[in-house]
């Protein structure tokens, strides 16, 4: 296939084992040379495992593994509250990782960056916005407009908990929300107008308290008082999460 990385192969090894998807980038740059070798670092369940890397005629060819279910975007919505329980607790266990083990903020958690292996792993992908946690003081204003914490957009100090923000917005999405849609926030003006006046996002009206307090700790305005990963894993709502198999069964994955 190709997607707006370059063209994917489905290939497997000669013995017949483990599919493995190979993506091939077009041009060697900087940028992707430097998430390359980050990417080979990682060692988590919940993370992407890339086996290894190869230039072949000035082209980036990366091997990883298949995640052949595709992403949380793709999914039927809204998802129930144990199925999303389960998405949610493996997301914050990969973000776990990449804020305590790696120090690492990803910057741009969505749908569309976390995908389901074929055994229903939940997997975060796309590292091409991370940035150390120790370069985080630089303000910078990057990722997905509806998913951005008010610190991002408003160009303050970004820690790792602006990621936690967005488990939030992605939690919405996947219950068929979107921060802000109720206003009709399209441009980075607006939602920077939106945090201006400390409004917080309102969420679908059929949902758990649980949930709700769940999405209360991902959205606070503040993020010295909003949750790290590692924190929001002993929410009570994740205690809902269903198991992988429960997960698998879902209609609409």
């Amino acid at each position: 296939g190709r997607g707006s990385f370059g063209v994917v192969y489905a290939v497997e090894s000669v013995d017949g084992s483990d599919l493995k998807g190979v993506v091939k980038r077009q041009k060697p740059t900087p940028g992707l040379l430097h998430e390359v070798q980050m990417m080979k670092r990682f060692k988590d369940p919940n993370i992407l495992e890339t086996f290894d890397v190869y230039l072949v005629h000035e082209e980036v060819w990366i091997v990883s593994e298949s995640l052949s279910r595709g992403s949380l975007a793709d999914l039927e919505k809204p998802i129930d509250e144990d199925r999303l329980a389960y998405v949610l607790t493996s997301t914050l266990k990969g973000l776990r990782y990449l804020h305590e083990e790696i120090r690492i903020i990803h910057r741009d958690i969505k749908g569309l960056n976390v995908m389901i292996s074929q055994d229903g792993s939940i997997k975060i992908i796309d590292f091409g916005t991370c940035i150390n946690i120790d370069d985080a003081d630089k303000p910078k204003t990057l990722g997905t407009l509806h998913y951005m914490s008010p610190e991002v957009v408003l160009k303050r100090r970004v820690t790792a908990k602006a990621d936690v923000w967005a488990v939030g917005a992605m939690a919405l999405e996947l219950l068929g929300a979107l921060p802000y849609r109720e206003r009709n926030v399209k441009t980075m003006e607006e939602l920077r107008m939106v945090y201006k006046e400390k409004v917080m996002p309102t969420y679908p009206s059929k949902i758990s308290d649980e949930l709700k307090s769940f999405l209360d700790s991902c959205f606070k305005y503040n993020p010295e008082k909003r949750p790290s990963a590692s924190k929001l894993l002993a929410h009570p709502f994740l205690t809902k999460a269903c198991d992988r198999q429960v997960f698998l069964d879902y209609k609409g994955l």
